[in-house]
């Protein structure tokens, strides 16, 4: 802006992008980790070179552009984005991270639906569970919405002394046992839905 250039009113410069940047920072920075948010599914992008699999950008609203890193799209079993997207389709998702002074807003579909399995299990709750990993001491297991836990060798079924294995990509039945905050530790159990099956 100079005062004294342009004729009677001077000389003012404007700019719409400045304008809309300054909008979208302000949108981004009212954004925390872990608030949940509606988002419109834009386009797929390899957010890097080496990238085989496609992440996804999505819209928030007021300008504001935030990316769904691949790996943070689905749980197990790991599905690819444009195989279960489509541009234009609204989804929930979570926000992980924020950098306003970056324009940049890092968002997870795979978080929210973790935090949503986590906040219906209760111990004692049976569920259907796809064994994921094999260990010398158990079976981890995947329960839903990304969330596993350990099916340890000393809470599998028995039937005539023989305890009973699992393949990978197997599913069955567990029981929850214990829950650990945030779901860090989960326990689940085989031989108490046999035992009470037997009562």
């Amino acid at each position: 802006a100079d005062p004294h250039k342009g004729g009677e009113f001077g000389y003012v410069v404007l700019s719409q992008r400045d304008a809309a940047k300054d909008v979208a920072s302000k949108h981004i920075a009212s954004f925390a980790p872990g608030d949940i948010v509606s988002a419109t599914v834009l386009k797929f992008i390899k957010a890097s070179p080496n990238d085989k699999d496609m992440s996804v950008l999505v819209n928030i609203g007021n300008g504001v552009t935030g990316l769904i890193y691949r790996t943070e799209v689905s749980g197990y079993p790991r599905r690819k984005a444009n195989d279960i997207l489509k541009v234009g389709e609204e989804i929930e998702v979570e926000v992980t991270r924020v950098q306003p002074e970056l324009q940049r807003i890092s968002l997870s579909m795979k978080a929210l639906g973790k935090k949503r399995t986590l906040s219906a299990l209760e111990p004692g709750f049976v569920v259907e569970a796809d064994i994921v990993n094999t260990t010398n001491y158990g079976y981890f297991v995947h329960i839903g919405g990304g969330v596993e836990g350990l099916l340890h060798v000393s809470d599998l079924a028995n039937d005539q002394g023989k305890r009973e294995s699992f393949q990978i990509g197997d599913r069955t039945q567990v029981v929850i046992l214990s829950l650990g905050e945030n779901g860090a530790r989960i326990s689940l159990g085989r031989r108490q839905i046999v035992a009470a099956a037997k009562k």
